[in-house]
């Protein structure tokens, strides 16, 4: 029985040699343009850029979910023919296997969708992308952003420096959310919460963060606005400090322990993560009832994701745990 034609696809690109880049540049082409044949459509880029850019939670019922699909896997089949269609040589293929990679594994479902409709049990591709980021994932970027551009010269790396503040800012920002154990925050009826209000929220709440000896997280809210002023302005920062930042930050990004466990996540920990967490919503709701003008909102209005346990050590859940622990050795 033949793997799925995404395995199949993945797998002739990673093993493609000096010797055969041009059959496998052919199947590939080939499967790319059978999917063309299929799904493409004439769409208004105008169309496009409605659907592809409209956030997923705004679609109601099948018919939307099945133009948001048709758009998407229409610019996936668009553009991974575009990337395919002009390589040369093994140099060119091996340059972009990540990128093939990616175009594989974000299409699966997308294809799938569509064969499914006659064929329930159809399976492009077997294999899961981690599509979580992880702050410190984020802040490591922005240290190799510091250090080197990814195209070497002078001027590339100026701008490198810009895009280091950049990814500093995007991490202390998603490790305030996630510190928290929020993913994302969504108003059903539209709009987003400010990038401010979970910096806000924890120097309000101090009580129930412990940070490292020594931190000082009024000091971390002023690095982070100044990243405002760099982000947003594009003004060429010096380099001490850019440098000073990511030193100064470094001790939100780090590991720690509590007995018994050690974590990536361990530079913070929360106290009374539920009280904390049902003070949050309370907070939450608050903010986008004062935004409001026609009518007030309430917690069914607010669609909040929560991450299975927060970017920190959870007090509340090492305490269950232990005690969970004492009653097993006790039975």
């Amino acid at each position: 029985m033949n793997s799925p034609i995404g395995n199949q696809l993945l797998a002739k690109v990673e093993s493609c040699e000096v010797q055969n880049f041009d059959s496998v540049k052919q199947f590939v082409l080939d499967h790319i343009i059978e999917l063309e044949r299929k799904y493409s459509k004439k769409w208004k880029e105008e169309y496009l850029v409605e659907w592809i850019y409209n956030p997923r939670r705004t679609i109601k019922d099948e018919k939307e979910i099945a133009v948001y699909n048709g758009a998407s896997l229409h610019l996936a089949i668009r553009y991974f023919k575009n990337l395919v269609e002009p390589l040369k040589d093994y140099q060119d293929l091996n340059s972009c296997k990540e990128h093939i990679s990616s175009y594989i594994y974000d299409m699966a479902g997308f294809v799938e969708f569509f064969e499914r409709k006659t064929d329930n049990s159809y399976i492009f591709f077997t294999g899961n992308k981690f599509y979580y980021t992880e702050s410190h994932s984020i802040r490591r970027a922005s240290e190799n952003l510091f250090w080197q551009s990814p195209i070497d010269t002078i001027q590339y790396q100026k701008i490198a420096f810009i895009l280091s503040v950049m990814t500093l800012r995007q991490c202390i920002e998603i490790r305030f959310k996630r510190i928290c154990g929020i993913e994302r925050v969504y108003p059903k009826s539209g709009g987003y919460i400010s990038s401010a209000f979970f910096p806000e929220f924890i120097k309000n709440n101090l009580k129930y963060f412990e940070f490292p000896p020594n931190f000082s997280f009024p000091h971390i809210l002023k690095v982070y606005n100044w990243t405002h002023e760099i982000v947003h302005n594009g003004f060429q920062p010096l380099i001490w400090q850019v440098k000073f930042a990511l030193d100064f930050t470094r001790p939100l990004f780090s590991g720690g322990s509590r007995e018994p466990h050690r974590s990536v996540y361990g530079a913070v920990t929360v106290k009374n993560r539920t009280e904390m967490q049902n003070k949050l919503t309370e907070s939450i709701v608050k903010y986008f009832d004062n935004k409001s003008r026609d009518s007030t909102v309430t917690a069914e209005d607010i669609e909040l994701h929560w991450l299975t346990k927060p970017e920190a050590i959870d007090e509340e859940a090492l305490i269950e745990e232990n005690h969970n622990s004492r009653l097993n050795n006790e039975s």
